[in-house]
């Protein structure tokens, strides 16, 4: 097979990777093309192109989200990842979907960016521990210390995330249709009582710049939200990190997504991104 072939073949992977690590798709898709132009100066005196391709990219991923924190100090109000959708590729039948989500993303901020990227290979994609620690320059040891402490710290965080597709989308159509029928009670069904609204303007956008938490609190927020800008925008249910969400449209320019975690059947935490930045790899309705 030749060099280019190979790399498209596992190009899905490695971005897919790289935003977990990062939380930016557009960040891991230019760590991707940056692992390319590597690949094809050095392609030839490598012997299994999968480790090699993984160990680059995931370095490069660590570097950036390093980066990535040192400017988190500034930026305005809670940064949350990148939404994206996407397709189901072939390793999903061997891996965690679930750690694709944006609740997942969220909570692996607490986690150090060699904790983050060990964690990912092992939950996202399986690698095994003896070949995580080649990646890392690392021994097997110290790679299950890693991946444990990362697993300590978020079982230390409430995980409240169900990965079935059809109770997020039975919720999520059932939150869209009170919200644009301004009916905060039928809202308030849906969400649980301590529900979280997560929200990221990013500073370019429109957007609560602190958590609210509360039903009643979320549910007045998003009636009065939706309610006004029913006259010029468009809901649509859609994929969102493996999940159905919601995004609005404005005179056809996305202005929105919004996703979900779930316990019970019922919204526990909302994750709303509203910084155009950040929406770009979000796919509009057909």
């Amino acid at each position: 097979m030749a060099s280019e072939e190979v790399f498209e073949e596992l190009r899905p992977g490695l971005t897919r990777a790289s935003y977990q690590i990062l939380g930016s798709w557009a960040d891991a898709e230019d760590i991707v093309q940056s692992t390319w132009l590597k690949w094809r100066h050095h392609h030839d005196s490598v012997e299994s192109p999968r480790a090699w391709l993984t160990k680059v990219a995931t370095r490069k991923s660590i570097d950036g989200l390093r980066a990535r924190q040192a400017r988190r100090e500034r930026y305005p109000g809670e940064w949350l990842p990148e939404p994206v959708s996407v397709e189901p590729g072939p390793e999903d039948l061997v891996t965690d979907r679930s750690a694709l989500s944006l609740g997942v993303l969220v909570m692996m901020e607490s986690l150090s960016p060699l904790e983050r990227a060990v964690f990912v290979l092992r939950r996202g994609f399986n690698w095994p521990y003896e070949e995580i620690a080649e990646i890392l320059d690392r021994s097997p040891e110290a790679v299950r210390q890693l991946d444990h402490r990362a697993r300590q710290q978020l079982r230390a965080r409430p995980e409240r995330f169900e990965p079935d597709p059809e109770r997020v989308q039975a919720a999520t159509e059932r939150f869209l249709a009170a919200c644009v029928g301004g009916s905060v009670d039928a809202l308030m069904e849906v969400l649980a009582p301590d529900v979280v609204l997560h929200s990221d303007g990013g500073g370019e956008a429109k957007a609560p710049p602190r958590q609210m938490r509360g039903a009643e609190k979320v549910a007045r927020f998003f009636v009065a939200v939706v309610q006004s800008a029913l006259a010029e925008s468009d809901a649509y249910i859609v994929d969102i990190n493996g999940l159905p969400g919601v995004i609005a449209l404005s005179h056809g320019k996305l202005v929105s997504a919004l996703a979900f975690d779930l316990e019970g059947g019922r919204i526990t935490d909302l994750y709303l991104v509203a910084a155009p930045s950040k929406l770009g790899a979000v796919r509009r309705p057909a």
